[in-house]
């Protein structure tokens, strides 16, 4: 197995696929990340007499749970007063050890790159007839179907350590541009646990495409179809998902009130919500905290169900593919 794995590694790795689609990954994060400091630094263009030390003396003098504190700035110039509202969580995008918490989240769109390098790495062996040729040196077929999804996931893996390095060098320097500086002291054993479990549900989440897509790729026995599938199925079923979390709206005499669609109990058993709240649990934001505030499942509960459909997918690839007639292959 161990040479299976270096072959298909070395055999992999020698196209350009790999290289292009990690290129797309850390070119995305490095966008959205230029975007996070380019609004914080904006702010504080915006408000020339407010400093980071101002903002963080102001959270420690807030009360335990509050969400936005309000900061009071006197103009000598004119003796005029202003106050300026603010989040509690303002620069966490920008600033460490927050910073990276939020920065797994934009490894999301790796889902989609996986998809991809996954149906071609088994669809292209089709298209080659290189599956036929290995089989007959006398490879098993649960060996060489193994070997593929331990090859992907080390893939993955690489894919998640390099963007994780990306995220950090990129949070250490906007940290140093917008507080004049930075210190260390937020390394610790907890700081370094929470990375490593972080990477852990990232790797989880990237495998539940790998296993989706390796199925319909050996069904149809096409990288092309592989891609399709998978593609319209997580984005349907993602858009089915989020249309039954939708937000609906309500006019009174005091306002607008926001209230969120009670969603149906089933989503529990879909992929796509599964998934959804993963990245949520990893990266809890403005953006998604309303999935933490539901009660309808929790991380652990996520991790069961995916893992089902995973184990699912392996099960229905290997027997699928011990079954196959390849000699046209």
């Amino acid at each position: 197995m161990f040479k299976l794995v270096k072959a298909d590694l070395y055999k992999t790795l020698k196209r350009w696929m790999p290289y292009v689609l990690l290129f797309v990954l850390l070119g995305y994060m490095t966008y959205v990340m230029s975007s996070d400091y380019s609004s914080s630094e904006n702010f504080l263009e915006k408000y020339p007499w407010l400093t980071y030390s101002d903002y963080v003396e102001a959270v420690e003098q807030a009360d335990e749970g509050e969400t936005a504190i309000t900061i009071i700035h006197y103009n000598e110039e004119d003796g005029t007063t202003m106050h300026l509202n603010i989040g509690t969580n303002a620069f966490e995008d920008v600033v460490l050890p927050d910073a990276m918490s939020n920065k797994f989240s934009y490894m999301s769109i790796a889902g989609t790159l996986l998809l991809i390098l996954t149906a071609s790495v088994f669809g292209t062996e089709y298209k080659w007839g290189t599956i036929r040729q290995t089989l007959a040196r006398g490879t098993s077929r649960n060996k060489y179907l193994g070997s593929k999804f331990l090859t992907l996931l080390i893939i993955a893996l690489g894919f998640i350590i390099i963007a994780t390095i990306l995220a950090f060098i990129a949070s250490a320097v906007t940290t140093w541009l917008i507080t004049g500086g930075i210190s260390w002291d937020f390394l610790s054993f907890g700081f370094i646990v929470d990375i490593l479990s972080s990477t852990g549900l990232v790797l989880f989440v990237l495998f539940v495409y790998i296993c989706f897509t390796d199925l319909f790729t050996i069904l149809f026995k096409s990288s092309t179809a592989g891609i399709i599938t998978s593609f319209l199925f997580f984005q349907i079923e993602g858009y089915i998902v989020m249309s039954m979390m939708s937000t609906s709206y309500s006019v009174s005499g005091s306002g607008v009130t926001t209230t969120m669609a009670n969603p149906p109990e089933w989503l529990v058993y879909t992929i796509g919500y599964n998934i959804q709240y993963l990245w949520a649990y990893i990266s809890p934001d403005s953006g998604n905290e309303y999935l933490l505030q539901q009660t309808l499942t929790t991380g652990g509960q996520s991790v069961l169900v995916l893992s089902m459909f995973c184990i699912i997918f392996v099960l229905a690839s290997f027997y699928i593919f011990r079954r196959q007639d390849l000699t046209a292959d």
